[in-house]
């Protein structure tokens, strides 16, 4: 029929923000730890893309407070 969920693997940030504007997924799950670019700068550069509206969840060992405040600044809309 078409319908269930279905899942992809890239393996840098770099493919992560070209594989999602291409394919508009409505859930996209990154790691922060990517080569080349990080997670921070995936979600900025989807954030950025005006025809990118879809949720993002964020997989992270970080644990600091500065990392924390920094991906809820980037993660979520004021």
């Amino acid at each position: 029929m078409g319908t269930g969920i279905s899942s992809c693997y890239v393996g840098n940030g770099e493919d992560a923000v070209q594989f999602a504007m291409r394919e508009m997924p409505s859930l996209t799950i990154l790691m922060w730890n990517f080569r080349y670019i990080d997670g921070y700068q995936v979600i900025q550069q989807l954030r950025d893309h005006p025809m990118y509206a879809y949720s993002i969840i964020m997989m992270s060992a970080y644990t600091s407070l500065v990392d924390k405040v920094r991906a809820y600044e980037l993660v979520f809309d004021s």
